[in-house]
């Protein structure tokens, strides 16, 4: 096999080993506050000996940093560039469904900040992309930039409100985001 492909099949086999043990951390996170968690619990439910968590990450907080990473990226996909109300709904309906009891768990700890920040990245990355794209019918004085910050904010402290509201309903809540964008669109863009 020639060494080209031997690394990468090396790195796509530490990628697997990492979303194994990232994977075990959410199954715990759905029932358990963060520290309840041991590394040796972890270990088990990913089928790993302590020393390969070890070789990937230096702590449970380093795992955690990784993991919120690959979390959030999946909130909004690189391929919505506009204002896609269906799609950003589904989207951010999808995360809050799949992750809502390892969000709230996350947000009980010191990681709380580093959480928001990620969150707010993946939102202003997504709104300066898209403002930007239809930047000929910008309608604000308001650097672009500042107005993604402006509104991402927003969004990300909503949607860890959304997170935590356990008695709104899915419709409720694609109604709610799908006006949220709609006030967005309608303030940037004519």
């Amino acid at each position: 096999m020639p060494k080209e492909d031997s690394s990468v099949k090396r790195k796509h086999n530490q990628q697997l080993k990492r979303d194994q043990i990232w994977n075990a951390l959410v199954f715990l996170l759905e029932n358990k506050p963060i520290e309840k968690i041991s590394i040796q619990n972890i270990c088990d439910i990913a089928k790993v000996h302590r020393t390969t968590f070890y070789n990937h990450f230096y702590d449970i907080y380093d795992l955690l940093g990784y993991g919120t990473e690959q979390m959030v990226s999946g909130l909004i996909p690189d391929d919505i560039l506009d204002f896609n109300t269906d799609a950003m709904s589904a989207n951010i309906i999808h995360y809050i469904s799949r992750y809502r009891n390892v969000l709230a768990n996350i947000t009980k700890t010191g990681f709380k900040d580093e959480l928001f920040t990620i969150t707010d990245n993946a939102f202003e990355k997504y709104l300066y992309k898209t403002i930007a794209a239809a930047k000929e019918a910008y309608s604000l004085k308001i650097p672009i930039h500042v107005i993604a910050k402006f509104y991402c904010a927003g969004l990300s402290q909503l949607l860890f409100w959304w997170v935590s509201n356990r008695e709104m309903s899915e419709e409720e809540l694609k109604s709610q985001v799908d006006e949220i964008i709609q006030l967005i669109k309608k303030s940037c863009i004519n």
